[in-house]
């Protein structure tokens, strides 16, 4: 695989299943609103890689990338990105990724307004996307 994530936690763990597809792994929250909170671990086992985690309610299947309302990625610049409407960006200073490197991804995410701020951290700091 392009990359392991590890170490999950929600606001309501008892709630939220990782589930694997062909091309991504997906984080279902079932029956959460407002304000969710998503804490993983994540390794990405090359450099260069196109490998994104996506968020979504229990609602939805996913079988595009468009279907994710929240999804980070690690790109092909070895850089992570987070979603904003149809295109990947990051809004803050560039946050580079390693092969064989584990790094903590921070979600705070409003599902009633559709809107989520990411936080990367490594032992060298953290980082906003």
């Amino acid at each position: 695989g392009l990359f392991k994530v590890t170490r999950l936690l929600t606001s309501s763990a008892s709630t939220a299943r990782l589930t694997s597809a062909p091309k991504w792994d997906c984080l279902k929250l079932s029956g959460q609103k407002g304000v969710v909170h998503v804490d993983y671990d994540v390794t990405p086992n090359r450099d260069y890689i196109n490998g994104v985690v996506g968020l979504t309610d229990s609602s939805i299947s996913p079988s595009k990338y468009s279907d994710f309302p929240m999804s980070i990625r690690m790109y092909t610049n070895s850089m992570f990105e987070a979603r904003y409407r149809s295109i990947y960006t990051t809004n803050h200073k560039a946050c580079p990724y390693e092969a064989g490197k584990t790094y903590t991804i921070k979600v705070n995410a409003d599902l009633k307004r559709r809107r989520y701020n990411v936080t990367v951290s490594r032992d060298t700091g953290t980082r906003l996307i």
